[in-house]
């Protein structure tokens, strides 16, 4: 079950990654001095997918603590 939650934050963190890389390569508007939508989003996404590793990270630490008091 761990494998499949780390397997799902890696690949909601490469989406996001992608999302920013390829919105660097197909701007919208030529010159404009503005960050590309698509850029910002893929940012949050990547985030996200980050985020969730390290609440992953905390959940396993807390319930191996909560075991070992528990014993």
């Amino acid at each position: 079950m761990t494998r499949l939650y780390y397997s799902l934050c890696c690949i909601v963190f490469i989406i996001g990654l992608g999302m920013s890389i390829l919105s660097v390569e197909f701007p919208s508007s030529t010159d404009s001095g503005e960050m590309p939508l698509a850029f910002g989003a893929g940012l949050y996404i990547a985030f996200i997918g980050i985020l969730g590793f390290a609440a992953g990270l905390v959940a396993q630490c807390l319930s191996a603590l909560i075991r070992k008091i528990n014993r």
